[in-house]
């Protein structure tokens, strides 16, 4: 379910980028708070960056875990985006985390930032860090 939780906020922040009525974004992010709130997962953010730290975590990455990293990234952000709360220490930690690993790791994900990177999310800090 996390999973979904966070598809459905990449969404909506595309939304925002992307949909011209304004003041109907703003109750549909409402909503969609107040429903991961009611299903116990207001702390999304964090269950996510703890998913991704343990994918980066796991040694040799095959192109296809790399690309899910960049999606939890980028869906991490866009939660982010729309309001959803990540505590300051654990954002740090998580962002520290994955900053010591793209940088180790540039060159593995270049190619594949390249083709993900768009509208949306070329102003996330991991493609500014990857590109």
């Amino acid at each position: 379910m996390p999973h979904q939780v966070a598809e459905a906020g990449w969404e909506i922040f595309k939304a925002t980028v992307d949909y011209s009525p304004k003041e109907q974004l703003g109750e549909i992010i409402k909503q969609f708070k107040e429903n991961v709130t009611e299903s116990g997962f207001e702390n999304i953010c964090e269950i996510q960056a703890d998913y991704v730290t343990k994918i980066a975590d796991g040694g040799y990455l095959l192109g296809e875990e790399r690309f899910k990293i960049l999606s939890l990234c980028d869906e991490i952000c866009a939660l982010e985006q729309i309001g959803m709360c990540f505590p300051v220490a654990q954002k740090e930690s998580f962002e520290s985390a994955m900053h010591k690993h793209f940088t180790t790791e540039r060159m593995r994900y270049r190619d594949i930032a390249k083709a993900r990177v768009d509208e949306f999310n070329n102003d996330f800090w991991h493609y500014k860090l990857i590109l």
